[in-house]
């Protein structure tokens, strides 16, 4: 099984400090020539041999760097800052690599691994000598030694650590051959790979997940959830279904036994299918489909407990406005002088708020509508006195920041009693400079405190724009959330969506008919680390496509979802509610969006930093290079 593979490599000093014997005892994903070979048992041929030996060797070293060295890079126990500036400075990976899997130098001089051609998924541990008890007729050994590739080095922003590494690899392929004076018995091939790959290391964020859940509940994976990024649960995933998911990224979990629903049955199993034991595809009951394994056991991670420092960071220093409503912008004017928009701190609103988010050539305004119902005196003229009445206020707040003039715009609306026709207009006020919630940074970045409930979030990012919007309360979702320029891979926009102690709903969607929408997008990395992100039920209840055959409509999420706990976005219905089509966008690992947590673990990963990609394994930029030479 995949999550305990790992455990048989070992990592040994070969020449000097720098040279390293990887001992892989790991599963491949069955690729198509393993699966010629199942239906083809009988061939013994020398080239079969050698062409399948490279493919598991080189299909299981990717493994084990994306599942047991990356994780042990994310175990906070193993692995801190200190240790890899220290590496840095040392120009020494392999520091990193000793730490991450608990192995010492001194530990071995070679090892090989042997695998048994008959079942490519049954992998042994081998010894020094060249043996393979599982089949005497056919079989390989491999050793792999590891060393620095380059100078370990800053990236050219200083958000990464980067360690450049090469290897090389040599695999022995043997069949059985007619023993002769001339011949022992076998024929025998050795082949070579050199190749590299960069491990970029960063202190992480939780925008690194495309999916993070303190626990997922009852709530399981279906066939209609397609996601596609890192994955982590500090309880147990549930699946249903065969096929069920399609999971691209790397899933772990901190629970040893994964949830295995057959009908309303659980079946808790130490496996990546169930039954965990069938090998014919037509009896597995539940089978989702990992493309980069699933392991797990792996430690837990904590949720930040609050976000106290979302807060401090928007308010950066500043009082917070009397009265129920009201907002705080980070100027330095007062009541008769603009003055300029200043490092440091973002857009406070005390009280509950709609927000939407427009976008505009090379701008950005937030629309920001608060209620208000004070007890105030009226002169009534009929009865000609004061009188005590209830009167509703409605401010609207239209912030705009000019990306082009680097200028922000500011005005707000007073309609007393939904006199539209007689409303109090204060600006617009000028304001120099646009929003730099961080004040050590010079990039164009925002950040919204909603000290209440968010009762109404949606529109669109402009391609220059990096927000992150945070309630103390609720989030309500009431439209999409998008991207100018989804695809841009140039562009810095971002987009955050927290809740510090409630939930995140999406609640909306119906046109003038009475129908949902075939599709929500929500372009964002969306953060519940108290409640729960999920449909409102009326959406998880929607029947989009009339006809069964058509299945269920999309929420498609560009970003990820981190939350205490994993609702629903559909019921099991055949055609009722929303699969969950979930793709990570490559940039927030390195940067995330504004004030968004950060783990208190360092990521690894082997992608080009800079693109825009799903997290996947199809379309991404990895830095793996193999290139095989027969000897």
């Amino acid at each position: 099984m995949r999550d305990e593979r790992g455990q048989a490599l070992l990592i040994v000093l070969g020449i000097g400090a720098v040279v390293m014997i990887l001992l892989m005892a790991l599963m491949m994903t069955t690729d198509s020539e393993i699966k010629q070979a199942r239906s083809n048992q009988s061939d013994y041929s020398l080239d079969w041999v050698g062409r399948s030996a490279r493919s598991i060797v080189q299909e299981s070293f990717n493994e084990y760097i994306w599942g047991p060295i990356a994780q042990g890079i994310e175990d906070k126990e193993k692995i801190n800052e200190g240790l890899i500036i220290d590496s840095l400075l040392s120009n020494d990976p392999l520091m990193i690599l000793e730490n991450a899997l608990s192995v010492t130098r001194q530990e071995a001089d070679k090892m090989y691994f042997v695998v048994d051609l008959d079942d490519p998924n049954v992998i042994v541990p081998g010894t020094a000598s060249i043996t393979n008890k599982l089949d005497d007729n056919r079989g390989f050994d491999a050793a792999l030694t590891v060393r620095p590739g380059g100078t370990a080095h800053f990236s050219g922003d200083n958000s990464m650590y980067v360690f450049p590494i090469s290897f090389e690899a040599n695999v022995r392929s043997r069949v059985t051959a007619k023993s002769s004076k001339v011949n022992s018995g076998f024929n025998r091939e050795t082949t070579t790979a050199f190749g590299n790959f960069t491990m970029y290391i960063c202190r992480g964020s939780f925008s690194a997940y495309v999916m993070f859940m303190e626990e997922t509940g009852g709530v399981r994976l279906t066939v209609n959830d397609h996601i596609k990024g890192p994955m982590h649960s500090n309880g147990a995933w549930n699946f249903v279904g065969n096929p069920s998911t399609l999971l691209t990224g790397t899933v772990t979990q901190s629970d040893k036994l994964a949830g295995f629903y057959v009908g309303n049955k659980k079946y808790p199993t130490d496996g990546d299918h169930y039954p965990p034991n069938e090998k014919d595809p037509q009896k597995i009951k539940v089978r989702p489909i990992f493309q980069r394994g699933f392991y797990r056991g792996v430690p837990k991670i904590s949720l930040p407990t609050d976000l106290s420092e979302f807060k401090d960071g928007v308010l950066y220093g500043r009082s917070v406005p009397a009265g129920n409503v009201g907002i705080v912008l980070p100027t330095t004017g007062d009541e008769t002088t603009p003055g300029d928009i200043t490092p440091g701190g973002g857009i406070y609103i005390k009280g509950d708020a709609d927000i939407t988010l427009q976008q505009g050539d090379k701008s950005q305004t937030y629309l920001i509508v608060q209620y208000e119902t004070k007890r105030e005196q009226v002169y009534n003229p009929k009865k000609n006195k004061w009188e005590w009445q209830d009167i509703e206020y409605r401010y609207e707040h239209t912030i705009t920041e000019d990306y082009s003039t680097e200028k922000t715009t500011v005005t707000t609306k007073t309609v007393m009693n939904g006199d539209e026709g007689n409303p109090t207009i204060t600006g617009p006020t000028i304001h120099n400079r646009t929003f730099r919630v961080n004040p050590e940074s010079t990039l164009r970045q925002n950040a919204i405190y909603v000290d209440g409930n968010i009762t109404a979030l949606n529109g669109e990012i402009d391609r220059n724009a990096s927000l992150s919007v945070c309630a103390k309360k609720d989030v309500t979702i009431n439209g999409h959330l998008r991207y100018e320029d989804k695809d841009d891979v140039t562009a810095p926009h971002k987009l955050g969506v927290l809740s510090e102690t409630g939930d995140v709903t999406v609640d909306y969607f119906v046109d003038e008919n009475g129908k949902a929408p075939e599709e929500i997008d929500m372009h964002a990395s969306i953060m519940t680390p108290h409640g729960v992100f999920s449909l409102c039920d009326a959406l998880q209840r929607a029947v989009v496509y009339p006809d069964l055959n058509q299945g269920k409509g999309k929420l498609n999420i560009w970003g990820g979802i981190i939350s205490q706990q994993l609702g629903a976005t559909e019921k099991t219905v055949q055609n009722q509610g929303y699969g969950l089509m979930c793709e990570y966008d490559n940039r927030l690992m390195y940067d995330p969006p504004p004030l968004f947590p950060k783990l208190e673990s360092c990521k690894m990963t082997t992608n080009k930093p800079g693109g825009i990609g799903s997290g996947g394994s199809e379309g991404e930029e990895t830095t793996i290079q193999w290139i095989w030479s027969a000897n």
